[in-house]
């Protein structure tokens, strides 16, 4: 009768990691929506950019994000959702590098739009993978622990950004 809960503990440990993992990816997409208002003035200031072309770099992240999302169930379905989110996380990572390493206003925004293809897919593929591990009667409380990114995020994002731009760098935002 002891082997029962030790074999529960173990299956649960198995779902955990990629819970975690599915958890930070989804956090780090979403704190990447407002962790950069803070510091878009000392990117303007650092490229000698003004402010209207400054906008993209917060736009072109939300527009590749919102343009891949309804592709994740289709290319899940092709290539695999483990697959997928592995692409997507390194596609993200990448890019958040990338940023970190721009060079003028123009490749700032060609990498947010990398950054954004990566991470507009994390979150729903994520969300899948977990989908696909648990029970019916486990799904609130995954999906409850999913969904805590969404509402911690946003919060976060200016103050931990303006505390990296104020004591590191703008840079410093994207290698977090």
């Amino acid at each position: 009768m002891t082997i029962y809960p030790l074999a529960r503990v173990r299956s649960m440990d198995r779902r955990l990691l990629p819970l975690a993992v599915t958890t930070i990816g989804s956090f780090m997409s979403i704190l990447d929506t407002t962790i950069v208002n803070v510091a878009l003035p000392n990117i303007l200031r650092q490229f000698d950019a003004r402010i209207e072309s400054g906008q993209l770099v917060l736009t072109s992240y939300l527009i590749a994000l919102a343009i891949v999302i309804p592709l994740s169930g289709f290319l899940g379905e092709k290539i695999g959702m483990k697959r997928l989110y592995i692409l997507t996380l390194t596609c993200f990572t990448l890019g958040s590098a990338l940023c970190g390493l721009a060079w003028n206003l123009q490749s700032l925004i060609v990498f947010r739009v990398i950054q954004g293809l990566g991470g507009g897919m994390l979150q729903p593929v994520g969300m899948a993978i977990v989908f696909s591990m648990i029970t019916p009667l486990e799904r609130a409380r995954f999906m409850g622990f999913l969904g805590l990114p969404m509402l911690i995020a946003p919060i976060l994002g200016p103050s931990f950004g303006g505390y990296l731009v104020e004591f590191l760098s703008w840079r410093a935002i994207f290698w977090i």
